[in-house]
Parts: structure tokens; C-alpha cells; sequence
């Protein structure tokens, strides 16, 4: 609670909405009820901290301005002044909205009670200390670049402010403020240059004497060589093998398509066929199109899926191979035709 809320407006299905969220905060008004209640017992018991909790539950399902306002004195009585006097605000805000007088004055005089009670916390940021990208959070919150520097209302205790910026170490500070309308200054100094990740160096070699010495160190005789590119090598597989799976189909309905017309020629191959020929030749020469249509696009669409698996796998750079085989290598060659596909092995031994 006590947090800046942005509202904004949804023209499209707004009143279907409306009608959803009010069937929702009927179905759990009964608990927000019995939360409230429960939160009013501990009150009465001095459980601060557990009436607020419930309070705040209650609001959760069933957003009551006589629920906030309660919430916003429990928050004052468990000692967390400025999140009461932030409520407090909040409440008058909503009472004058919503045509409640007596509460947005109550709450406005309940907030200006508070308002010289308050502890403050202000974060100067130096100008030395502005690197791009730098980014302040109190307890996780991020403060904007106009509240750097200004006493901001903070409830008394400890709280935690971190700095962080890209290429940069991140710094943390917790920092302990009392009551009674203390202000608390903290500055946030220049933040370190985060060390560089080395991706290679040199081998790690012992010192030795003796002969051993002289003879250059090695890497061991199977070790891998790392070149592989992330996930393209193996995703140009895949899609090759899918897009040689497509020319196989496009050969098999390539296939299918020859029998049908040969079918089709033979049930009526002159103009006076009979009647039962000539339903049969149509019934073939219409399974022929549409098995001449599947094997277009299986043709095509896995010539296409084997180019791209190919240009993946290739301009994605080499696989790690070991020494032992880094002299040999395999490629599958994918062809198509009209009347079909054939696949190849070219490489070198």
C-alpha cells in the first residue's frame, strides 16, 4: 500500500469487464468481510501488524474506502507513519471521487497530523556517481532521477538502497532511521568497473627442471575444440531432416500422381468410353490433381526447409570435433526433381 497507482482507460470491451470485475468482488465480498472482522479483533488486541496484514487482504478482495481508511490507521498505530500518511492521502483522494466528503476531510486531517512526524531518507547521487544507465532502488523500489537528492518520507527502521549500472558493480547500503522527523542523508559513491570475463588465456603450465622443461606444453591429444556456435548447428539438422522428410513425400505423391493418370488414360482413353469408364477416369484425374498438388508442395517446401537448414548449419560455424576426427567429415546433399528426390554423401576421409 502507499505506492503510486497509474489508471488508464480501455475502450474495447469495457462494459463486459465492468461486469466481470463486479460478479467478482460480490463472489468474494463474504471473505474480505471476514478478513475485516478478524482485522478489527486484533486491533482491539494491540496485534498491529497481524490487523494490518488482514486489513490489507481484505482490500485485496473488496476494494472498500472503509476498509483503506482502517488500514491507514493501523499502519499509524503499528508505528508506520509515513506508509499511514501516504494511505491517508490516498483515501481523501478516493472519498472526493467518489462524492464522500466526511471521509476526505477525515483523511486529509488525519494525513496533515502525520505530515510533521515524518521520518525523511535523501540519496544524493554526485555527479561523479551519474554513469549511463545508473539505476537507484530503495527497498527493490526504483526511485526516478528527480527524487535523487530530495527528502523523501520513509517509515522508521532499516531500509536498503542498491545502485547498479550496466559494465559496473553493484553496491548495497542499508541504512537505519529513527523517528520523531528525523532526516536521514545517504550519498552513493562512484560505482566500481565490473572486471572483464576472459573467454580464453594461456595454458597453465608448472615449472619444472630437467629436460622436461624444454618440451613445449600440449593440450591433451583428445581434446575438443571448441567452435560450435550456440543451437544453429543442430537446428540446420532438424530442419534439414524435415525438409528432406518433405521431399520424400513429394516423391511418394509424385509417384501416386503417375498411377492415377495412367489410370485415368486407360478407363477412357478415346472420346466414346462409356459412362462408368468416364466416372472412373474423372474420379482418377481429380485424385491425380490433388496428389500432384501435395507432392508440389512437398517438393517445395522441403527444398526450402533443407536450403535454410543448410545455410544454418554452415554459416553457424564448425561443431567442436575432437583431434581424432577433425581430418574427416560427411555432408548429406538433398536433390529434387520433378519426378522425385534423391539424397547424396560427399566428404572427405
Amino acid at each position: 500500500m502507499g505506492r503510486r497507482r497509474r489508471a488508464g482507460f480501455v475502450p474495447v470491451g469495457a462494459a463486459l469487464f465492468g461486469l466481470t470485475v463486479a460478479g467478482q468482488a460480490h463472489a468474494d465480498a463474504p471473505a474480505a468481510q471476514a478478513l475485516f472482522d478478524q482485522a478489527k479483533q486484533a486491533m482491539e488486541a494491540h496485534k498491529y501488524a497481524e490487523a494490518c496484514t488482514k486489513f490489507e487482504d481484505s482490500y485485496k478482495l473488496q476494494a472498500a474506502l472503509g476498509t483503506l481508511l482502517n488500514l491507514a490507521a493501523c499502519y499509524e498505530a503499528d508505528g508506520r507513519l509515513a506508509t499511514a500518511w501516504t494511505t491517508f492521502l490516498e483515501v481523501a483522494s478516493k472519498a472526493r471521487a467518489a462524492g464522500q466528503a466526511g471521509r476526505a476531510t477525515l483523511a486529509r486531517e488525519r494525513a496533515a497530523a502525520l505530515a510533521p512526524k515524518l521520518s525523511n531518507l535523501a540519496i544524493d547521487v554526485p555527479n561523479e556517481s551519474r554513469v549511463p544507465g545508473l539505476e537507484i532502488r530503495r527497498d527493490g523500489d526504483l526511485l526516478g532521477s528527480a527524487e535523487w537528492g530530495t527528502p523523501l518520507p520513509i517509515d522508521a527502521g532499516e531500509h536498503t538502497v542498491q545502485a547498479s549500472a550496466p559494465d559496473h558493480k553493484p553496491w548495497t547500503k542499508t541504512v537505519s532511521v529513527a523517528g520523531g522527523a528525523a532526516t536521514v542523508r545517504l550519498s552513493v559513491p562512484v560505482l566500481e568497473a565490473a572486471q572483464p570475463v576472459e573467454t580464453s588465456g594461456p595454458i597453465a603450465t608448472t615449472h619444472t627442471t630437467g629436460p622436461e622443461a624444454l618440451a613445449p606444453s600440449l593440450p591433451p591429444k583428445d581434446a575438443a575444440v571448441h567452435e560450435g556456435r550456440g543451437i544453429g548447428r543442430p537446428l540446420g539438422v532438424v530442419l534439414g531432416g524435415v525438409g528432406v522428410a518433405g521431399i520424400a513425400v513429394g516423391g511418394v505423391f509424385g509417384w501416386l500422381t503417375k498411377g492415377a493418370v495412367d489410370r485415368r488414360n486407360q478407363e477412357c482413353s478415346s472420346p466414346q468410353c462409356g459412362d462408368a469408364n468416364y466416372r472412373a477416369a474423372v474420379r482418377d484425374h481429380d485424385q491425380a490433381v490433388q496428389y500432384g498438388l501435395i507432392s508440389e508442395v512437398g517438393f517445395i517446401a522441403g527444398g526450402a526447409l533443407v536450403a535454410g537448414g543448410a545455410a544454418l548449419f554452415f554459416l553457424s560455424g564448425p561443431v567442436a570435433r575432437s583431434s581424432t576426427d577433425a581430418s574427416s567429415s560427411v555432408v548429406v546433399v538433398p536433390a529434387a526433381g520433378p519426378s522425385g528426390g534423391s539424397l547424396s554423401l560427399q566428404g572427405t576421409f
